[in-house]
């Protein structure tokens, strides 16, 4: 465990703020955002992830070819809303025939 997830983990909880507390339903999202009914942004969770060092480029791409190595590209495509021959191009790279 990082020193730092440490140090909050023994800290114990601590009054949100406003912006962290959604009013209402947060709806279908399991990251609610601000504004009820809406998701988090995709740039927050990425901040967020980096705060406590993860590499979300790295690890979006480790997943993508994980996905494409044991999907075929064009259910790959489908599920992601990738162009065909961009899921193509990442089957291949995963070595998939």
């Amino acid at each position: 465990m990082s020193s730092r997830l440490g140090l909050a983990a023994r800290a114990g909880p601590t009054a949100p703020s406003p912006h962290q507390i959604p009013a209402g339903d947060p709806g279908p999202w399991l990251f609610p955002g601000l504004h009820p009914g809406s998701p988090v942004l995709p740039a927050t969770i990425s901040h967020r992830l980096a705060r406590i060092g993860v590499n979300t480029v790295t690890s979006r791409a480790s997943a993508l070819l994980q996905l494409a190595g044991e999907l075929p590209p064009t259910v790959v495509a489908d599920l992601l809303g990738l162009r065909p021959k961009t899921a193509v191009a990442w089957s291949q790279l995963a070595g998939r025939p």
